[in-house]
Formats: structure tokens, sequence, C-alpha cells
């Protein structure tokens, strides 16, 4: 992928028609750029790669350019996907252009883009561009501004402050959840990028954003994370994590005991894993051999038998799901 709005512009070729030779030339030239750019092109790309305004024209009119927007086109008739409408939105309001909004969160995968394509101009675009919202901020720090796979959008935090002006709470927090999947969520850039833009109305709900999230214990990432906050969707009690459970002493990376009077299972569930590298692990005490001869157990009761085999219901279920078992209650224990 080319850097998008990084090109240097260099002086075109003459408006003399091309010969075929070079008509070829110019064709091979404009795949190559096409092929870095989801099939779109921008006429001071163009130009830039020694195509004329004369050639440009007589691609338009032979329908191997189509125009999207003023100056930007895409090659061919191939269709236009979600990225390729981003690329050539950051064309057309150019310069200095970032994805931003949900079409930023869209290019860092943590959410879905809408119909619309936006994105920050700094500079003011003179004219409006169809499918695509150009925002104007009276205040861009550079520091939030990054470029992913090539394209310049606005960083995590400072998309998440821009997102909390125009989305639902819930909606921004499942974005946030996504990123925090993706372990691209950080707390502390956040809390950055809301002290250098003092004044905007998405602070407060990024507020409780962040509240909500450091009210989750502190797991291990991944799936332990997810689990946490499935179970907080669900408006069921926090687990404990990272704790002891069980006479076998295993560290448990996540377990879960619901004392809910409509929802308390059987069983407390345990999710996680114990054993090795997670505590001390006890030595299996020696077993005695009690049929030895001379033995008065052995001689009143005869050799053991054969070892039981679980089957049926006894044998645990080979589809369940792993590291979610039951944890036996004690004796005499109540909850």
């Amino acid at each position: 992928m080319v850097d998008v709005g990084r090109f240097e512009l260099r002086q075109g070729g003459s408006d003399d028609p091309p010969h075929r030779s070079e008509r070829g030339e110019l064709d091979r030239r404009i795949a190559r750029l096409s092929r870095r750019q989801e099939g779109i092109v921008a006429r001071p790309q163009l130009l830039g790669i020694g195509v004329s305004r004369q050639a440009i024209e007589h691609r338009l009119r032979g329908g191997r350019l189509r125009a999207v927007h003023p100056g930007v086109y895409v090659v061919g008739s191939q269709p236009l996907t979600a990225r390729a409408r981003r690329i050539a939105a950051l064309l057309a309001a150019r310069p200095s252009s970032f994805l931003s909004h949900t079409s930023a969160a869209a290019e860092l995968g943590v959410c879905r883009e809408g119909p619309r394509v936006h994105v920050i101009a700094p500079r003011r675009t003179p004219r409006r561009l169809e499918g695509v919202v150009v925002h104007r901020p009276r205040h861009l720090d550079p520091a939030d501004l990054t470029r992913r796979n090539g394209l310049p959008i606005t960083t995590l935090p400072r998309t998440l402050l821009d997102l909390a002006e125009i989305l639902p709470y819930d909606r921004l927090r499942s974005i946030a959840e996504e990123a925090e999947r993706f372990e691209l969520l950080d707390l502390g850039a956040l809390t950055a990028t809301m002290t250098r833009n003092p004044g905007r109305r998405g602070l407060k709900p990024l507020s409780s954003l962040i509240s909500h999230h450091r009210a989750l214990p502190i797991t291990h990432e991944g799936i332990e994370r997810e689990f946490q906050m499935l179970v907080r969707e669900e408006g069921l009690p926090l687990p404990q994590v990272n704790v002891l459970l069980g006479p076998a002493g295993g560290l448990l990376l996540a377990g879960i005991a619901l004392r809910g009077r409509a929802r308390q299972p059987r069983l407390p569930l345990a999710l996680g894993r114990a054993g090795a590298g997670h505590g001390p692990r006890r030595q299996p005490a020696p077993q005695r051999h009690r049929h030895a001869a001379g033995d008065p157990a052995t001689d009143a009761r005869g050799p053991p038998g054969p070892r039981h085999r679980p089957s049926g219901s006894d044998r645990p279920d080979p589809a369940a799901p792993v590291g979610l078992r039951p944890v036996q209650r004690r004796a005499g224990h109540h909850g």
C-alpha cells in the first residue's frame, strides 16, 4: 500500500497523443499504482507518473477510468470495496486529511463502518464530497494522528473521543471492548488524549468508559477479559480471579461462584487452568502395597479387585469446553 497523501508530483508528459508503445507503458504504470491503492488513483498521481491530461480524459471517455470524486478515479470496472472508498475520500479531501470516527475505527478493525466515510481535514475543503463527511476540528494535535497500513488516521484514543460525541454510550463501550480484545486499548493514552482536548463533549462519556473498564478485576488478556465482559453484560456478579481454589492448591486464572438467587447453579464454576507453573505442585503420596504377603488386611479381604473404569455418565464429556469444569463442594460447605 502506497502512503496515501505522501506522493510527490512530477511534471507530467506532454499533451501530445502518446505512441502505441508509450500507451502500453502508461497503462502498466497506472495498473501498478492502482494495485497499491485498491484500484483508486488521483489525478495528481497520474500526472506524477507521466500520464498527460489528454490521456486521462481519453481514458475517462473510454471507461478505463471512472470518476469517484472530482480528480479521483477507479481503474476499470471493478467494484469499490470499503477500503477503496476510504482511500478515495482521503485523496479527494487532500491535503492533510485523516480518516476519523467510524472510518478510523473500521480501519483499526474494531467496528463496522456506516454508508459514509468520515475524514478530518485541518484545512478547509472547498467542495462537498458525495458519501463523505468532512470534519474540521478547531484543534488537532499531531499526537492524535498516526498511520495504519499506509493510511493517515486518527489514533484510537482520539477516535474514541470523536465517537463519544456522536454515538450512544452502549455502542461506544462495545467498540472500546472490541479494541480491548485486540489489545489496542491503552487507558493511559486515552487519559492523555482527554487532557490534550479540554472542553470536548465526549469527555464525560469517556470518563464513564474508563471507570467501567477499571471496575473490572485485573486479569490476563484474552479469554479471561472477554469472559468478564460477558458476565457483566448479562448482569451477573463479577467473578473472583487469580485465586487459589480447592484443596489441590492450583492457581486458577479465573474462578466464578454465582450466588444470585435467580441464577444460582448447582455447582460453582471455575474458568481457567491449574497446575504447572501456577503454584506449588504436590508430590503424589507413595502407595502402600497392602496385598503383600503377611498383610492382615489382605488376608481378611483377599487380593484387590480390578480397577474401576468410568463408563456412561461417570466418563468425562469430551465435548465439554476446555477449561470449564465443576468444582465439588466440601462437605458441610453452604453458599
